[in-house]
């Protein structure tokens, strides 16, 4: 979708909290890439469909058949790499859970605004696992080394409001307001 210069993608899979598979990341980048190539387009919009989550984190129901060696030669969900590649703005417009995955989505985009009933965390820890998207790393340059290896050793959430004070979010705007503040 596009408004007036500004593209809009939003991940559609309210059923799965819009849990990130392979496809729905590939096809992510792809729209975010050209996005960018279209010189009529000066900022990306990335929210999520249902107003319950902007992502849920990884689609585990998905990933649960794959094995480690699976995901590392197939470098599951490496492509959100190329976002950082995307010269036009992102921002992540969080309009719900930002967990896991999906935290890690908004991080890696250039501004993070969140509705009033946004929520962020990284609960890996309560799969047996860690983030692994660059989480562990922007969590603690956003938030601070102590809070963030307390939220990603303990798989704890934060509050948007939290999130804003700390530095992780740019602001915080009613939900029903979000998209049209972000566009």
């Amino acid at each position: 979708e596009v408004r007036g210069s500004v593209g809009i993608i939003t991940l559609n899979r309210p059923k799965a909290l819009n849990a990130l598979s392979p496809t729905l990341v590939r096809e992510l980048v792809e729209s975010a890439v050209a996005m960018d190539a279209d010189t009529s387009i000066g900022a990306i919009v990335i929210t999520g469909a249902g107003g319950k989550a902007f992502a849920a984190g990884a689609d585990i129901k998905e990933m649960s058949t794959l094995g480690y060696m699976d995901m590392f030669k197939r470098k599951l969900f490496g492509e959100l790499d190329t976002l950082g590649t995307v010269r036009t703005p992102i921002i992540a417009a969080v309009n719900g859970f930002a967990l896991g995955g999906g935290c890690e989505l908004a991080m890696a985009c250039d501004l993070i605004l969140a509705a009033d009933t946004a929520t962020f965390g990284q609960p890996e820890i309560k799969l047996g696992t860690i983030p692994g998207l660059g989480g562990t790393q922007r969590f603690a340059r956003a938030l601070g080394k102590s809070r963030a290896m307390e939220l990603v050793l303990t798989g704890d959430q934060i509050s948007a409001q939290e999130a804003c004070a700390r530095g992780l979010v740019s602001r915080v705007v009613p939900a029903a307001e979000l998209l049209d503040e972000a566009v």
